[in-house]
């Protein structure tokens, strides 16, 4: 994983991005709400300190993360873009290193397969 420092403005706003990574895309021709499927994710592997933003993106699934100055040492803020065409394994891969969890083959089967994230099944059910 590699860490860079950027230094970006935006609006006057000045905030230092640690880390910024490109997904390789695997198509997955699956039909299912991807937003909602990496937050039951997310609310599953519950990541220690960080505040994290599941949206829409077009082109590759893309996770960027800094620090979250205003919450205190330790605290961490993440951005989690999610392509239309990501599969349910790239999602899993990318949040459980998010997470800080090692990406274990047995970690990412189980929970690929847990009843809560809709399991293959083709529906989708919303996430709170």
């Amino acid at each position: 994983m590699r860490k860079s420092r950027i230094r970006e403005e935006n609006d006057g706003s000045v905030y230092v991005l640690e880390e910024k990574r490109f997904i390789a895309r695997h198509g997955g021709g699956e039909s299912f709400d991807r937003i909602a499927f990496a937050l039951r994710a997310l609310e599953i592997l519950k990541p220690r300190g960080m505040t994290v933003a599941v949206f829409q993106g077009r082109f590759g699934l893309q996770i960027e993360r800094g620090r979250d100055w205003g919450r205190g040492p330790g605290a961490t803020w993440a951005m989690v873009r999610v392509p239309p065409d990501a599969s349910r394994e790239s999602i899993i891969l990318a949040l459980t290193e998010l997470s800080g969890l090692p990406a274990a083959p047995w970690l990412l089967d189980t929970l690929l397969s847990h009843r809560a994230l809709g399991a293959s099944s083709g529906r989708s059910a919303a996430a709170v």
